[in-house]
């Protein structure tokens, strides 16, 4: 515990942090908040954006990026339920059939599973982290 402490004091937190988990004995994967992964959307034709505006409303905790390609609208809002351990993602465009987009999930966590579910939904799930992430 010394040690803990005065690399803390010497300002190494990346340091003390490593020491930390070493000392306790656990790993990165039995942290009680610890991200899924990394959820990579990539819309191959929207390189030319115009009138791209972000906004964040707390009240209704939506987050909504809006933005104009070939005088075509496309919206994205995103919220979280914890109760439902979900993750929501509306996209819309003002033309029919403009949408592509590729999804991907980086992840360092071993068993994830994908399904897909229709034609709006994506889901993963795993089991195997424990009470910290579960399905």
């Amino acid at each position: 515990m010394a040690e803990l402490r005065r690399v803390i004091s010497d300002g190494k937190i990346h340091e003390a942090e490593k020491l930390g988990w070493k000392m306790m004995g656990r790993s990165q994967f039995h942290r009680p908040y610890q991200p899924l992964g990394d959820l990579r959307m990539r819309f191959p034709s929207h390189n030319q954006v115009e009138q791209y505006v972000g906004s964040l409303d707390l009240d209704q905790a939506v987050e909504t990026t809006a933005y104009q390609i070939g005088g075509v609208e496309f919206k994205r809002e995103v919220f979280f339920s914890v109760p439902d351990k979900a993750m929501v993602i509306h996209l819309s465009s003002s033309k029919p059939g403009q949408i592509t987009m590729d999804v991907g999930l980086d992840t360092p966590h071993p068993g994830i599973q994908s399904q897909v579910t229709g034609n709006d939904t994506l889901r993963w799930s795993t089991r195997s982290l424990g009470a910290a992430l579960t399905s």
